[in-house]
């Protein structure tokens, strides 16, 4: 029997889940912070916002495809 390594696990699955889910989270309360605090859109500080999600969302995304090859999801 040939051994097969594995491209990832289901704990990279959920781990990119939960990842994905801390972006969405942030996003909702930056911009309700965003709301109470700025009167326009164009003062909200937008690039501190994308320093910090964006990374995140790539680092989620990654993981979830890694842990989704493992447990052959598509």
């Amino acid at each position: 029997m040939k051994k097969t390594k594995s491209a990832g696990s289901p704990l990279w699955f959920w781990i990119g889940t939960l990842t994905l889910a801390l972006v969405i989270f942030i996003s909702s309360a930056s911009i309700i912070s965003f709301i109470e605090r700025y009167s326009t859109i164009s003062e909200w500080p937008i690039l501190g916002m994308l320093v910090v999600e964006v990374p995140l969302t790539l680092f989620g995304i990654l993981l979830r495809e890694k842990g989704a090859k493992a447990m052959h999801i598509r």
